[in-house]
């Protein structure tokens, strides 16, 4: 199997865990990407960014979905960008859980975000570029991975034999 066809798949599947669903009856133009979170990862095979954008519906959305819910418009920056990067931090970490399950092993950095009035998402030369996006009218989430690594890497079609705990097994504190 080609590392693209996983990293396409296991990129939509932790979307969908993740991200919450648009609610129905979202209305408005499409609107601008004005936050995003990135997450480096890297190791001996494979390098890359992981990313997730959002419009300010898109991120209201999460952040309706990541605690006690408070009135979002009275919602301070510093949590709405929190949520964002933790956001970014646990999708991440699903496609690494499925990775290494095939044989492939890399670090994450720490995520950090990015404001801006209009954030205009696109991938490089050179590279593997595989995004997925969750929006309806004005209410806007994508998700990227921008990945580096020999085209020619096969994956493993089946799980290989690792240390790897399975989800739901272990209790951490």
């Amino acid at each position: 199997m080609k590392l693209a066809h996983l990293a396409q798949t296991t990129l939509d599947d932790a979307g969908r865990a993740l991200i919450p669903a648009v609610p129905p009856g979202a209305k408005g133009e499409p609107a601008q990407l004005c936050r995003a979170a990135v997450i480096g990862f890297a190791g001996s095979q494979v390098r890359g960014t992981l990313g997730v954008a959002t419009s300010q519906a898109g991120l209201d959305r999460i952040l309706a979905r990541t605690g006690p819910s408070d009135d979002l418009a009275t919602c301070d920056r510093t949590r709405a960008e929190d949520s964002l990067a933790e956001l970014s931090n646990l999708l991440l970490g699903a496609i690494k859980r499925a990775w290494v399950r095939r044989g492939l092993e890399f670090t994450l950095a720490t995520p950090l975000v990015i404001r801006g009035l209009s954030i205009e998402i696109c991938g490089g030369e050179n590279n593997q570029w595989f995004s997925t996006e969750s929006s309806a009218g004005d209410d806007r989430v994508t998700s990227w991975l921008d990945i580096h690594y020999d085209e020619n890497l096969e994956v493993p079609d089946h799980d290989v034999e690792t240390d790897l705990v399975a989800e739901g097994e272990t209790l951490l504190f």
